[in-house]
C-alpha cells in the first residue's frame, strides 16, 4: 500500500493532495450532491451545486513542523489574504488546514484558542499591510486543524476499492484513480461523487479485461513498473553489469547506478511539450536507452508507462497499437509509450504513426543513428520532434563529476587528466567504462581476444571456439540472432556448454 516514488517533482508535489482528495469522496458519506474541485480555490474546494463554496482545503505535507513562514503571508497573493477575501464573500464557508506532518506550538495554539499565541500570530500578519490585525485574528478564528496519517487514510481507501468492482487488483486500481485526480487537479476540473464512481467502474472492467489477456499483454507490451531493490547482491550484480557496458534494464535505474543527466531530460521534456511523439536518436553507446528510462522513471506513475519491446512486422504493429488505444480508450487518461529500436525493427514507423493519431499517447522513441536515417517516417504525415545525442566535452565533464559523488574509484586525478587520457571524444558508454575501469572497453577486448588466440595456439582453445566468438559478434553487433545447435553442430564444438560458460566468464 504505498504510493510510488517514481514521478516527477511536479508529480510528487499533487500526490498527496490527490490522495486526500480521493480519501474525502470515498469516505464521506454525505457527498452526494456535493462538487469537488482539486486546486480550484486552495488545494481542495467543495460546493454545493448552487455553486456556493461550503468547504476550502489547504493541504500540507511538511517533513518540519508546519510554522506561519510556510504560508508566506509576506505576499499579498497568499493564503491568508485569499480567505480573507472569500470570507468577505461566503461567510459560512468552513475552512480547513489539513496537515500530513506536525504543526509548530505556536501556530497550533493560534488556531484553535483566542489567547496570546493567536494575537501573536496576528499581529505577525498584519504588520505586511495586507490585512489589519483584527482580520487577521478573524481568519485564524475560522480555521480548523486536521492532522492526518498517510498510512491510515491509504489503508482506508484501499479498504473501499476492495469492496468495488476494483477488488480484483486495488493496487493498480488505486494508481489509476490516484493520477486521475491528478490530471484533474491539473486541469481545475470540478467533480462529483458520482464521476469518481463511474470512473470506479470504469477502471475495474478495464482490471478485469486486463486480468483476462494479461499473458498476452505482457510478451509485446510491458508496464514499466517500480520496486524497491533491497537485496545488496543483486545490487551488485546490477552494478557490475552496467559498469561493464552491458545493456541497460529498468532495474539499473532503480538501483540507482545510472548518471542522471538533467540537462537532456529538460530537452525531451521541452520536446514533449511541442509534439507527442519525441525521437532520441544517435549513435551506439550514447546512453539513449539509460536516459530514456530515466526520465520514465522521474516524469510518470506506476501504470501509465509501457514499453513495446518488438515490433515484428506492419499487421504487429497495427495490432500494438490497438492494444495501446484500447487501454488509453478504456481509462480516459494519458498513456506514454516507449519504444527502443532494435536493428529487427524494420516496421517500428508504422507504429509510431498509428499511435500518433490518438490524442491521449505520447510515444518516446531511440534509436541508433543508421537506423533513424534510412527509416521512412515523414515529417509530413507524423509530426515529431527529434534529440540527436552526441557525448561532448561539457557533458563529459557533468558524467565524471556525477562518478565521483557516488564514490565510485578512479585512477585519474580530476576530469582534465581523464579526458585526455581518453583522447577528448567517444560514446558516453566507454567513457564511463574507461573512469571505472582504467582502460577502453576496446583496449579491454582487445586484450582478451588476443589471449584467447594465444590459447589457440598453444591448443588450450580450439579453433572452432575462436570462430564461434567471431560469429557471434558479427551477429551481435547486427543485432542478429543465431541458433544455437545447429551453429555448434556446424563448428563441431565437443562441449558447446562449457565454451559458452568460458566466453560468459571472460567477458563478465
Amino acid at each position: 500500500m504505498q504510493i510510488g516514488s517514481d514521478a516527477s517533482h511536479t508529480y510528487r508535489g499533487y500526490r498527496l493532495q490527490a490522495l486526500y482528495t480521493l480519501h474525502r469522496i470515498l469516505t464521506s458519506e454525505e457527498n452526494d450532491g456535493l462538487i469537488f474541485q482539486p486546486e480550484g480555490k486552495e488545494d481542495l474546494c467543495v460546493l454545493n451545486v448552487d455553486g456556493h463554496i461550503l468547504e476550502i482545503h489547504q493541504v500540507k505535507a511538511h517533513s518540519e513542523k508546519l510554522s506561519l513562514s510556510d504560508f508566506d503571508p509576506e505576499k499579498k497573493d497568499s493564503f491568508f489574504y485569499r480567505i480573507d477575501s472569500l470570507l468577505k464573500e461566503e461567510s459560512k464557508t468552513k475552512i480547513y488546514i489539513t496537515s500530513y506532518g506536525a504543526i509548530g506550538p505556536e501556530l497550533q495554539k493560534a488556531l484553535e484558542g483566542d489567547g496570546k499565541e493567536r494575537e501573536q500570530i496576528a499581529k505577525k500578519v498584519s504588520r505586511f499591510g495586507f490585512i489589519s490585525e483584527s482580520g487577521a485574528k478573524n481568519i485564524l478564528g475560522n480555521i480548523e486543524i486536521r492532522h492526518i496519517d498517510e498510512t491510515v487514510i491509504v489503508r482506508e481507501v484501499y479498504d473501499r476499492l476492495t469492496n468495488s468492482l476494483m477488488g480484483i487488483d486495488p493496487d493498480s486500481a488505486f494508481q489509476l484513480l490516484h493520477y486521475w485526480l491528478f490530471i484533474a487537479a491539473e486541469g481545475k476540473r470540478r467533480i462529483t461523487r458520482r464521476d469518481v464512481i463511474d470512473r470506479v467502474l470504469v477502471v475495474g472492467k478495464f482490471l478485469a479485461e486486463r486480468a483476462a489477456y494479461l499473458k498476452e499483454w505482457g510478451t509485446t507490451i510491458l508496464s514499466i513498473d517500480d520496486y524497491e531493490i533491497v537485496d545488496e547482491q543483486e545490487r551488485q550484480t546490477l552494478a557490475n553489469e552496467f559498469y561493464l557496458g552491458i545493456s541497460t534494464n529498468y532495474r539499473h535505474i532503480l538501483a540507482n547506478l545510472d548518471i542522471t543527466r538533467e540537462t537532456r531530460i529538460g530537452e525531451i521534456k521541452q520536446k514533449f511539450e511541442q509534439a507527442r511523439i519525441v525521437i532520441v536518436h544517435g549513435a551506439s553507446g550514447q546512453g539513449k536507452t539509460t536516459l530514456a528510462y530515466r526520465y520514465f522513471h522521474e516524469s510518470f506513475p506506476n501504470q501509465w508507462r509501457f514499453q513495446v519491446r518488438l515490433v515484428e512486422n506492419r499487421q504487429h504493429a497495427l495490432s500494438i497499437a490497438a492494444a495501446l488505444a484500447g487501454h488509453a480508450d478504456a481509462l480516459g487518461m494519458p498513456v506514454t509509450v516507449y519504444l527502443d529500436v532494435s536493428a529487427r525493427d524494420k516496421d517500428w514507423p508504422d507504429l509510431v504513426q498509428n499511435l500518433y493519431t490518438h490524442p491521449s499517447i505520447q510515444m518516446l522513441v531511440t534509436v541508433r543513428e543508421e537506423d533513424f536515417q534510412r527509416a521512412t517516417l515523414s515529417g509530413a504525415t507524423v509530426r515529431f520532434e527529434e534529440l540527436h545525442l552526441k557525448f561532448d566535452e561539457a557533458e563529459a565533464s557533468q558524467v565524471y563529476k556525477s562518478l565521483t559523488e557516488k564514490d565510485i574509484p578512479s585512477e585519474f586525478l580530476n576530469f582534465e587528466e581523464a579526458w585526455t587520457k581518453f583522447g577528448s571524444a567517444g560514446p558516453l558508454m566507454e567513457f564511463v567504462y574507461f573512469i571505472t575501469h582504467g582502460n577502453t572497453i576496446r583496449e579491454r577486448l582487445k586484450e582478451q581476444v588476443t589471449r584467447l588466440k594465444d590459447d589457440v595456439r598453444v591448443q588450450k582453445l580450439q579453433s572452432a571456439e575462436l570462430a564461434l566468438l567471431r560469429l557471434v559478434s558479427v551477429a551481435s553487433a547486427y543485432e542478429a540472432r543465431i541458433k544455437v545447435k545447429p551453429l555448434a553442430d556446424r563448428l563441431g564444438l565437443t562441449v558447446p556448454e562449457r565454451t559458452f560458460q568460458l566466453f560468459e566468464n571472460e567477458l563478465s
